[in-house]
């Protein structure tokens, strides 16, 4: 969260340095990183800002500290972004869906 709050104020850098302190768990501790998590949010912007390496830096540590579904999931991505290829989330992120446009007509 405080990632995201860094980067709506235009602070990459506080966003980057957010993002390593969220990895920082005590030896043993897990991390869930599930549907209501931002990290995929900041990862994105991340991302469209040029942080790749940062980005897939994250992905590996949060992968080492979070549920076995998600492990492999974040591995995959991390290795994607390395080889310049869009990670999954990032294209679920910014690819428009048809339910979005109707969801808007009902707000």
């Amino acid at each position: 969260m405080l990632a995201g709050l860094a980067l709506r104020d235009n602070d990459t850098a506080a966003a980057l340095r957010q993002l390593d302190e969220s990895v920082k768990v005590p030896s043993g501790e897990k991390v869930t990183y599930g549907y209501n998590s931002r990290w995929d949010s900041v990862a994105v912007e991340l991302l469209k800002r040029g942080e790749r390496e940062s980005v897939a830096r994250f992905l590996e540590r949060v992968s080492a500290l979070t549920e076995p579904w998600l492990r492999d999931r974040l591995t995959k991505d991390a290795a994607a972004i390395r080889a310049g290829r869009m990670p999954g989330f990032y294209q679920n992120k910014v690819t428009p869906r048809p339910w979005d446009q109707v969801n808007q007509v009902f707000r």
